[in-house]
């Protein structure tokens, strides 16, 4: 996150990473919702905004690979009728499976995105 941010900046990006809505992230930063809607039309925290968002993504992704190889072998016990794959772990093992290509392609878009703000700004 930006060094150039206060403390109750910071806590505020942290509060949006982690929250539902406006509402409760304003609460958990101990702010009020104007003043995130503030914060959000700033440059600055934008940008940082946007880094953490990037960074948790990739922490996401990289946590979703980890259970992709979990996933697939209680997969591959499904189809070999192993009593240790009950339904709701195939049920979840799919899930990840299929949530995996997503987040991918969150992240490559993400990054493609930046690639052409960059552009349009030179």
């Amino acid at each position: 996150m930006s060094d150039n941010l206060t403390l109750k900046r910071r806590r505020g990006i942290a509060a949006l990473l982690t929250s539902k809505d406006i509402t409760e992230a304003a609460k958990i930063a101990n702010v009020s919702r104007d003043t995130i809607y503030r914060w959000l039309r700033d440059p600055v925290f934008n940008t940082a905004l946007n880094e953490a968002t990037k960074s948790s993504l990739e922490n996401l992704s990289r946590r979703m690979l980890v259970l992709g190889d979990k996933a697939a072998d209680t997969l591959e016990d499904a189809l070999t009728y192993d009593i240790k794959a009950p339904a709701a772990r195939v049920q979840a093992a799919r899930a990840i499976v299929s949530a995996i290509p997503q987040l991918r392609e969150l992240a490559n878009l993400e990054d493609r995105i930046t690639e052409l703000e960059k552009a349009v700004q030179k």
